[in-house]
């Protein structure tokens, strides 16, 4: 475990406070002892129970659960190389001073490798867990069938940071776990928003709205400017509503 720094600003995050609640699991200070447990680059080796030991040593609860649940709220991002698997605060090097004498990482990077492979997973735990997708009409069009495969395959992301990567598929994760996956039509109209954004304001928009459990993607209130473009609550072809409120003041 090693020394780390925590901003007065985290005690009024709503996003974190509202999934504790949500999840009644104690993650508040389950992710600032994530802060001492990653290395200097904010990596972790997913490890639960060994986790769950050194940071909530004392709470009869299941540090998995607790994992699972920053993951799919955009917190932390687990992903696989060479089938041993890890963890990733990717907010971590903005928020965090790094004393020069703190030995490198020495966990691979995220997306380093071709076998490496970025995921979020947070294992059903409904009752349909574990059946089969792909029958009827729904399956199709989760891409039972190679069509869509070949549409989303040929869109590339509009931006090409570690950063975004890991919390766009953290969104399509989450679409996916709230029966709402994203269409070809929509990653393209989203992909497009999201690049007038730019990349700092596309995460935080990604960010805030994993955290708020939301079926669109919306901007934190403190980072929308006054002044609107006329598309605010553009609709989402899957049902939820894109907030992009928002002036090019960058």
């Amino acid at each position: 475990m090693r020394i780390r720094t925590i901003k007065p600003e985290f005690f009024h995050h709503e996003g974190i406070y509202d999934a504790e609640l949500q999840s009644k699991l104690p993650l508040r200070l389950a992710f600032i002892g994530l802060w001492c447990a990653a290395d200097r680059e904010g990596r972790f080796k997913w490890e639960p129970r060994r986790l769950g030991v050194q940071i909530l040593p004392y709470d009869n609860v299941d540090f998995s659960r607790v994992l699972d649940a920053l993951a799919t709220r955009g917190f932390v991002s687990k992903y696989v190389c060479e089938n041993v698997h890890y963890g990733v605060i990717p907010t971590f090097p903005r928020h965090q001073v790094i004393n020069n004498r703190e030995k490198e990482s020495e966990l691979p990077k995220p997306l380093q490798y071709i076998d490496c492979d970025a995921w979020v997973t947070r294992e059903a735990r409904d009752e349909d867990a574990g059946k089969a997708e792909g029958k009827g009409r729904e399956g199709n069009k989760e891409g039972n069938g190679t069509r869509n495969k070949r549409v989303d395959d040929a869109l590339p992301l509009p931006f090409d940071s570690a950063d975004f990567k890991l919390f766009w598929a953290n969104w399509e994760q989450h679409r996916k776990e709230t029966k709402k996956p994203i269409t070809p039509t929509s990653r393209k109209q989203q992909f497009a928003k999201l690049a007038e954004m730019g990349e700092r304001r596309a995460i935080e928009a990604l960010k805030h709205s994993l955290a708020g459990g939301y079926a669109g993607i919306y901007e934190p209130a403190a980072s929308k400017p006054t002044t609107t473009h006329h598309d605010r609550h553009a609709n989402d072809p899957e049902g939820g509503v894109i907030d992009f409120e928002f002036a090019y003041t960058q």
